[in-house]
């Protein structure tokens, strides 16, 4: 139990995670089993939005500021190297397998997938991820990716924000960030 303590690793959430995976491969293998298996996606994006919130804040209180440097280094370690292996690998084998129409799309959206706005280019495109016709992207699932990765870019210059703005008062934060999710709301709806 000490171990557990000092590292401060709550199980739970990998728990959670395991059943949102899960969750997802059985909507995708057949709808009718979980049809609400989609929505585990948004497990995904409320956890890590929950987790960085929590590492940000404990680095603001352990050293008076966040290192946005060093957060987004940290990010860029943990995620380009498979991001490049996965694209390449889905590049190299998508020219060869896919229809020509589909392979018409491959360069761009593996571009998108690379900058992380391949969630931007599919919206732009009209292309909706549940309601596809035709040759869906190979990428298509990288929305989710660009997604987390557009919060983990903006999210954290917000709270550093408004940790400025309220004088690292924690109430005065907490009351930042729920007006910030109610404008997001807004904006959504």
């Amino acid at each position: 139990m000490p171990a557990l303590a000092r590292s401060k690793r709550r199980p739970a959430l990998d728990g959670i995670r395991a059943l949102s995976v899960v969750a997802v491969m059985i909507y995708h293998a057949n709808p009718e089993w979980i049809p609400g298996g989609y929505l585990s996606v948004n497990v995904f994006f409320v956890l890590s939005g929950y987790l960085i919130t929590g590492l940000l804040l404990k680095e603001a209180s352990r050293w008076g500021s966040i290192d946005l440097v060093s957060f987004y280094k940290n990010r860029a370690r943990r995620l380009l190297a498979a991001l490049f292996v996965v694209v390449a690998v889905v590049t190299l084998i998508g020219a060869r397998i896919l229809t020509e129409s589909a392979k018409a799309n491959l360069r761009g959206d593996g571009l998108a997938t690379l900058f992380y706005v391949a969630n931007w280019r599919f919206i732009l495109e009209g292309e909706s991820y549940f309601a596809s016709t035709g040759d869906p992207s190979p990428f298509r699932h990288m929305w989710t990716l660009a997604i987390e990765e557009q919060f983990y870019l903006v999210f954290p210059i917000l709270l550093l924000g408004l940790m400025t703005m309220a004088n690292g008062r924690r109430q005065r934060i907490a009351q930042g960030l729920v007006v910030l999710i109610v404008l997001s709301a807004i904006v959504q709806a």
